[in-house]
């Protein structure tokens, strides 16, 4: 046997491949959306207001049930879709609980 072939025989193996990640999504708590502060809304929107494409910022947004915090590049803002977008990531304007710049 080739010592290429050979090498095959000892790749790893998973037959259970998706179970971890739905052991990961059970443990997954679910949290409801909470609602902005009248002044913390004001100062998301002063932020949405100042931000260009190329800023770092972070931003506390609701996705699926709980909050992620987000550090990236901002690559565009739609005021169509009312959404901004961090790198590849839509976050949506409604969902923001808290934005400001990083650095």
């Amino acid at each position: 046997m080739k010592i290429s072939d050979r090498a095959k025989i000892f790749g790893s193996f998973s037959p259970l491949k998706s179970f971890g990640k739905a052991l990961l999504e059970k443990e997954k708590i679910v949290v409801p959306k909470i609602e902005v502060a009248e002044d913390k809304a004001q100062e998301i929107d002063r932020v949405l207001h100042l931000i260009q494409i190329g800023d770092m910022v972070c931003s506390v947004h609701y996705s699926g049930g709980e909050y992620i915090k987000t550090v990236g590049c901002v690559s565009q803002i739609s005021a169509q879709e009312k959404a901004l977008y961090l790198a590849k990531t839509k976050i949506n304007f409604d969902d923001i609980y808290d934005l400001y710049f990083e650095g």
